[in-house]
């Protein structure tokens, strides 16, 4: 097999703002070593490593070709990023030369990746996935099943080479079509941050996959910051790719990437838990390395209709006037009868183009001057208006009282908003505390805002 190549350590801050789509990253369709055996040309799991439920995917190989593995991870993430920076296209087409390709990957040229590129293009391109249950849709909020899925349709080379033997170049050009699947999911917002900097500064293969796929686990549901992840050892390398490899092989290999990630400080301890196939491995984190966005510019997007991983990945990309300004078009929009099938993707086009979105304030008619009102009519309007400031003052002490402290500051502030709206009952409010996913069921509250 090829070497692998060398990485690109960008300093600090030199790149755009970059991104991972949700589902790659948790289903690891990619087996995260650095290299496979001609005979792998297939492989099936089916894994918990988390609260969303059960993994389960059968991958089957191009003819002549092996699974996807090693760089195909990186090469999936700078597709991801492409995609966003050429404006999320509809028919889900990029156009690039190998040059931005490799930029957008974090990896740097040198003899063989050219070679290295146009392999891993093509065992993107051939290979097929079936999963059940475990694809999650953003805009429908549903787990799919899906036969035949290819992460990459079509791809072809708009300048030379044209021919199976010559070799890629820097500017060669690059024409490919992402699955409807993905660019759908990417359109809706289910992406999270990711600092590619630090990406592009790790050695391997393994250790930016397990970097992602820590990177992840590193966010509770909610999108607040998680302290502590365990998984069962077993299930943890049948994710990454490790079928069947003996408990002490498994560690061995994942020895060096907990080594990289300790010392570059994502990682504050790993340790494990255990014997034999009974085993847990067990990680602390230092940090997460992109900080959390205020909860209430979170609140602003997700009081929308957008889901919270995706207020959240926008909220750490925006300032603030920035999401205001975009929520504030946004309503306007409404207003105006803008129909709004996908508030997350208005959203996000909104803050990718403002200007498409701009609009003529509708200012409110200046008041006219009063004279003061006899002594009766002002004892008549306070009798009105006061109950109105008592009734929203106690329907917030009321929802502070039914949420407690069992929430997040940005959910208990919308529930807090919807209730105070009239929108959910104190029953409903109760509800939450015991629901199996809050922030589905908070999605649908939502909805009723905006619904006619």
């Amino acid at each position: 097999m090829p070497g692998m190549p060398e990485r690109a350590v960008a300093s600090s801050g030199t790149t755009e703002s970059s991104h991972d789509e949700l589902n790659l990253n948790r289903l690891m369709f990619i087996v995260a070593t650095n290299r496979v055996p001609t005979s792998a040309v297939g492989w099936e799991k089916t894994v918990t490593i988390d609260h969303q439920g059960p993994i389960h995917i059968r991958c089957t190989a191009g003819r002549d070709n092996v699974v996807p593995h090693g760089i195909d991870n990186d090469v999936i993430v700078g597709l991801v990023n492409l995609y966003v920076q050429q404006g999320m296209p509809d028919d889900g087409r990029i156009t690039v030369t190998v040059s931005d390709l490799l930029r957008a990957c974090g990896l740097s040229k040198n003899g063989r990746i050219y070679r290295e590129i146009r392999e891993s293009l093509g065992r993107l391109a051939d290979t097929k996935y079936d999963f059940t249950k475990s694809w999650y849709d953003a805009e429908q909020r549903a787990w799919l099943d899906e036969e035949g899925f290819r992460l990459i349709l079509q791809h072809r080379f708009l300048t030379p080479p044209q021919t199976p033997s010559a070799q890629f170049q820097a500017e060669t050009v690059i024409q490919l079509t992402l699955a409807n699947l993905l660019t759908r999911s990417i359109r809706a917002g289910h992406l999270r941050p990711l600092d590619l900097d630090f990406y592009a500064s790790l050695s391997q293969p393994l250790i930016r996959t397990l970097y992602r796929l820590l990177r992840e686990q590193s966010f509770s549901s909610d999108g607040t910051p998680a302290l502590n992840f365990t998984a069962g050892l077993r299930a943890w390398a049948t994710h990454l790719g490790l079928h069947g490899t003996r408990m002490d092989l498994v560690r061995r290999a994942l020895h060096p990437a907990h080594d990289e990630l300790l010392r570059k400080g994502f990682l504050l301890d790993v340790s494990y838990i255990g014997r034999g196939e009974a085993q847990q491995v067990a990680y602390r984190f230092a940090k997460n390395l992109l900080p959390l966005p205020a909860p209430d510019i979170v609140g602003l997007l997700a009081q929308r209709g957008m889901t919270m991983q995706a207020a959240t990945h926008l909220a750490a990309h925006h300032t603030r006037t920035q999401i205001e300004q975009a929520c504030a078009s946004f309503d306007a929009h409404v207003q105006r009868g803008y129909p709004v099938k996908n508030p997350g993707g208005l959203l996000t086009d909104i803050l990718r183009y403002p200007e498409k979105y701009a609009v003529t304030p509708v200012l409110p008619k200046p008041a006219r001057p009063r004279t003061a009102p006899p002594a009766a009519a002002q004892q008549s309007g306070a009798e009105e208006a006061g109950p109105v400031a008592t009734s929203a003052e106690d329907r917030q002490r009321t929802a502070a009282f039914l949420l407690g402290r069992t929430h997040p500051e940005h959910r208990r502030q919308i529930l807090t908003d919807l209730f105070v709206g009239g929108f959910v009952t104190a029953a409903e409010l109760t509800l939450i505390s015991r629901s199996e996913d809050p922030d589905a069921l908070l999605m649908s509250w939502v909805a009723r805002r905006s619904a006619p």
